[in-house]
């Protein structure tokens, strides 16, 4: 699990990109670091440095872990793991939960999970769905990381 932990980390950082600062993200959340949603308890003194970025998102990563684990009937490898680690650190785990990418996959249908990663590249934009090109990337790069037998 830690490497498929750390595996989803590499994924995540080059399209979450590193803030040393809050800033506002597209889905309209207080964000720092490398994608890391501020919650209303943490107590941070800002600037940080990619080192305190890295916990936050490592933190992150192992709670969504877990919570996969709990609601995937199916074994994943690493790189499948590391995959949905992503997909699940950009939308959400409820997103995943219930999604058909997630029924697919509890069903064994690994090749038709993986094609359900590309439908997930839009975001409101003035209130309508908007395809985005980096969320088009990074759900290719995903589906390709799920597919592969090796990172």
């Amino acid at each position: 699990m830690n490497r498929a932990i750390e595996k989803a980390a590499e994924i995540i950082k080059p399209f979450e990109g590193f803030s040393p600062t809050i800033y506002i993200c597209p889905a309209g959340y207080k964000t720092f670091g490398y994608g890391t949603v501020l919650q209303s308890y943490q107590k941070i003194g800002f600037p940080i440095n990619k080192l305190i970025a890295e916990f936050y998102l490592l933190q992150h990563i192992k709670k969504d872990a877990l919570k996969i684990l709990n609601s995937t009937k199916v074994d994943l490898n690493e790189n499948q793991f590391a995959a949905i680690l992503s997909f699940v650190y950009n939308l959400g785990f409820g997103a995943f939960q219930h999604s058909t990418l997630r029924m697919k996959l509890n069903r064994g249908d690994y090749k038709e999970a993986a094609d359900e990663f590309l439908k997930w590249n839009k975001c409101r934009v003035n209130g309508i769905l908007t395809p985005l090109k980096g969320l088009t990337r990074r759900r290719h790069a995903e589906r390709h990381v799920f597919l592969s037998n090796s990172f």
